[in-house]
């Protein structure tokens, strides 16, 4: 029986199939088959005596169709031509006794192993370990490279490239596995139903796992039918993002890179402010035990002074690549915020305060009215401008306890041994209440300090251009270790009028040494210290010493101290400005900026200090009282701004969950497999399962989706449902031909006339029809 033919057993019948298993024939044999369909006529059918279901199991005819059996077998035993052609099904061909029975690589008992049925899912737990592999090596690689330059990359790929390819390969691993599930899934659908299925389904799952408008035609199926055949679907419709989702985790940032082996920049730094060659002896106007100031000490202050912003102050670092850093004092780390120090210098720091509400005014009968301070500073004021009457009085005193409301005696302590403690009584402008009443300006009342400090602050070079910032200050104040005389005592130290230590010092709260950090509570722990008795406030009353290493104590000398304040006192701080068409200072000329041309104020006298105060810091960093054996400079590390890899993985959450779910699904078909081994099949996307058991298919009323005359024709014989190994091999043994259009007619009469082909298997009710 050559030729296959299809007969729809009642017109009324709805052909919504299901697929149920059989039973194995008992013969099988191999055969050259043209596949050309037969067709029957609407009469035909109509006279075509239906199959029954035997109790058996196997399909049936009527007494008829056995007669007209016989008769067409007789006729091919009489042309010598006799053949059963149909696919090998008998159950002889799985015979155990024989070497030859099975046409597939594994026998029935084996199918009905759960290793055997997990055995036909092995190229897929293949590609699952593919896919788990690739994606653990993207993880893997990007690991490696978060936070790595990216000139370290010396693969012949760079890593975008790298990754896009393992990310391309990895989409195709699931996409694959994707979809032999979903093939599974459209026979898994049909043998699972309670009720039969419309055949179109059958294609829209075949569809499915073959392109992406077939998975999103199946999703409203699937969703009724199948879960995991719905995740899938929708894993090869967005498997499209794995790749711009590994792609996007990838980021560049710039960052400075570490240059050990280059040339460390370094930042000059005070550790110490010693009288080294600024004094000589005077004595004619000594300022101070016989001695002055030198020529370049006295130009270097009024030049601070009178220009604290000038490029000679500039402090420079020989950063070699236009880019360094320095090391936090606090932790030690090259990686650090604004508001952590880098480095400590010895230096000179500055103190304002608005003391303009202890002024007192008097007024005289018709005349001037006279603003006093209780410091003893008095100037009379004209109103009119044209008079020749002062408007700016500058003046020194010892201290500041004058100024008791206004300044704490903490305070008044810290100035006590200032190097220069002045007072600013001038005009500025006055109030808009004040001004309601007729006045256009108000006296102004300022006095400040300066002192030796010690000052912090944190610095980067970026461009070639030093960044720095003061963090803190603290005031130094005597360290009792170096007093003068050995009798002496802290308790008779306020009645000296100058102080009996040779050195005032204040303690870094920090100091980074041989790369380790040390603060004020393990200092001592250091091998190489030094006693140290800071008599400041805070330690008081027992102003107990310590021992802290050298390179901690920052000190500035008492001597040079006394000579800076009385040079200061002496030919800075002290004058007065008239008034008149312009202020008029004399010799005194830089006195004028205090007067600011009539806009003073306590911001602007403070902000005139503490510029003074900075470039005189500036001055002993570049070597003013600065000793030779002194400690001069702070390292740092030379950087090179470079791209780096930054991972950002929360990208890569996307490719992980979809390996999650196709994981799962593939689990549980593996499972389905195991639990309905030996009764259903796994045959996925191979299309021979539709040739070889279309008797598994059957419509709503039990009626074969087969040709009952066809090769697929099994009276009475068990039949087993085959494995893809067993229908592939068989497969290879058949040949058949699918003709066009009419030609099966001709071809029908030719193959009935070729003695070299078995004759057809003659349908009887459907030929007399159409010859009738």
């Amino acid at each position: 029986m050559p030729f296959w033919t299809h007969r729809q057993y009642d017109q009324g019948h709805s052909q919504e199939l299901s697929f149920i298993p059989t039973p194995v024939s008992d013969d099988t044999r191999s055969q050259d088959l043209s596949f050309i369909p037969t067709p029957v006529s609407d009469d035909a059918q109509s006279h075509a005596q239906q199959p029954r279901y035997s109790n058996a199991g196997s399909w049936t005819t009527t007494a008829v169709d056995n007669s007209m059996n016989d008769n067409i077998r007789a006729q091919e035993k009489y042309t010598g031509r006799a053949q059963t052609h149909q696919f090998p099904t008998s159950q002889s061909a799985f015979d155990h006794g024989s070497e030859e029975h099975v046409p597939g690589s594994t026998s029935r008992h084996q199918r009905r192993t759960r290793l055997g049925a997990t055995r036909a899912w092995a190229w897929e737990i293949v590609s699952l370990l593919v896919a788990i592999g690739l994606i653990v090596a993207i993880f893997v690689i990007l690991a490696k490279q978060h936070n790595k330059p990216v000139d370290d990359w010396t693969f012949v790929l760079n890593l975008n490239s790298l990754i896009a390819l393992l990310s391309t390969i990895y989409r195709a691993a699931i996409v694959v596995i994707a979809a032999e599930i979903i093939s599974q899934e459209k026979w898994t659908v049909f043998w699972s139903s309670k009720n039969p299925q419309p055949l179109q389904n059958f294609k829209r799952f075949d569809a499915a796992s073959r392109g992406i408008w077939g998975a999103v035609r199946i999703l409203s199926i699937a969703v009724r039918h199948s879960l995991s055949a719905s995740l899938c679907a929708i894993i090869i419709l967005i498997s499209f993002a794995v790749g711009p989702f590994t792609q996007q985790a990838i980021g560049t940032v710039n960052r400075d890179h570490l240059l050990q082996d280059s040339n460390p920049p370094y930042l000059p730094v005070a550790h110490a402010v010693d009288d080294t060659n600024l004094s000589f002896v005077n004595t004619k106007g000594a300022l101070f035990g016989g001695r002055d100031l030198n020529a370049d000490a006295q130009t270097s202050m009024f030049s601070a002074f009178l220009n604290p912003r000038s490029n000679d102050l500039k402090i420079d670092t020989d950063c070699s690549t236009g880019n360094c850093i320095f090391r936090s004092l606090q932790t030690g780390s090259l990686s650090h915020t604004q508001n952590e120090t880098t480095h400590h210098t010895a230096g000179m720091c500055s103190s304002c305060f608005d003391v303009s509400s202890l002024i007192q005014a008097r007024k005289s009968s018709g005349g001037p009215t006279t603003y006093l301070l209780p410091d003893g500073t008095n100037q009379t004021s004209l109103r009119d401008p044209s008079s020749n009457a002062p408007i700016l009085v500058v003046n020194t005193v010892e201290g500041m306890s004058w100024a008791g409301d206004v300044i704490s005696q903490e305070q008044q302590k810290q100035f006590r041994w200032a190097a220069a403690n002045v007072t600013i009584l001038t005009f500025g402008p006055a109030d808009e209440s004040e001004r309601e009443g007729g006045d256009v300006s108000k006296p102004v009342a300022v006095a400040c300090s300066l002192y030796p400090c010690l000052r912090s602050y944190s610095a980067s070079v970026s461009g070639g251009n030093l960044s720095e910032s003061l963090v803190r200050s603290e005031p130094m104040f005597a360290d009792w270790a170096t007093k003068s005389l050995e009798n002496d005592t802290i308790a008779d130290m306020d009645s000296w009028g100058v102080l009996p230590v040779y050195k005032v010092a204040a303690v870094a709260p920090s100091c980074l040494l041989n790369g380790t950090v040390y603060t004020t509570s393990n200092y001592s722990s250091y091998g190489n210290t030094t006693e140290v008795q800071i008599v400041s406030p805070d330690n008081a009353p027992d102003y107990p010493s310590v021992q802290v290493p050298e390179q901690c104590v920052f000190r500035f000398d008492t001597f040079l101290l006394y000579l800076t304040g009385g040079f200061l006192k002496e030919r800075v701080f002290t004058g007065y400005c008239n008034s008149g068409y312009s202020i008029a200072c004399y010799e005194k000329y830089w006195l004028a900026q205090f007067y600011n041309n009539g806009d003073a104020s306590a911001d602007v006298i403070s902000e005139i200090f503490s510029n003074f105060a900075e470039a005189m810091t500036k001055r002993y960093r570049l070597g003013l009282a600065r000793p030779v054996d002194a400690a001069n400079s702070m390292a740092g590390v030379a950087v090179e701004r470079l791209p780096f890899n930054v991972i950002e993985w929360q990208w890569l959450t996307f490719p992980l969950v979809l390996l999650a779910i196709l994981m799962v699904a593939l689990l549980w078909i593996i499972a389905r497999t195991i639990r309905y081994r030996g009764e259903e099949m796994v045959w996925k996307s191979n299309p021979l399962p539709v040739f070889y058991h279309r008797d598994r298919f059957v419509d709503a009323y039990g009626m074969q989706l087969r040709d009952l005359d066809g090769p697929l024709q099994h009276e009475k014989q068990e039949m087993e449902l085959l494995t893809i190994g067993e229908m592939e091999k068989d497969a290879k043994k058949i040949q058949v031909q699918l003709l066009r259009g009419t030609r099966w007619l001709k071809a029908e009469d030719k193959a009935d006339a070729n003695p070299r082909r078995p004759s057809r298997v003659r349908d009887m009710d459907s030929d007399s029809l159409m010859e009738g």
